[in-house]
């Protein structure tokens, strides 16, 4: 698998680097919050190459990808224009998305970094 190529693939049918709000990772899946779920194509993503499965969940559109996941995530973060230091600081959503969210943010930092 390509890495690049199925990096620029998902960028693409999660309805581009203009649609994504944030983008963290755990050990198995790349996790975006985006701006507009309706523009990401979750059939067509979970047919792409080394894609096992797309989870949406806390208000996140999770591509899980097992063990090649970091190698994705670090081909995607040069295709982004995220400012690092505002990446996560408004959650979206409902309330109860918003809540999980932040509960999601304090223990993928604080307790298990890099955990699902």
């Amino acid at each position: 698998m390509d890495t690049n190529r199925a990096a620029a693939e998902i960028l693409a049918k999660v309805g581009g680097k203009e649609n994504v709000q944030e983008l963290t990772h755990c050990f198995t899946r790349l996790r975006f919050v985006l701006k507009d779920m309706s523009k990401a194509d979750r059939e067509v993503v979970e047919h792409l190459e080394g894609v096992i499965q797309v989870v949406i969940a806390g208000g996140q559109f999770q591509v899980v990808l097992g063990a090649k996941v970091t190698k994705v995530y670090d081909a995607m973060l040069p295709m982004l224009d995220l400012d690092p230091d505002a990446q996560g600081s408004a959650p979206q959503g409902n309330w109860l998305d918003r809540l999980l969210q932040i509960v999601s943010k304090i223990w993928r930092v604080s307790i298990l970094p890099r955990a699902c």
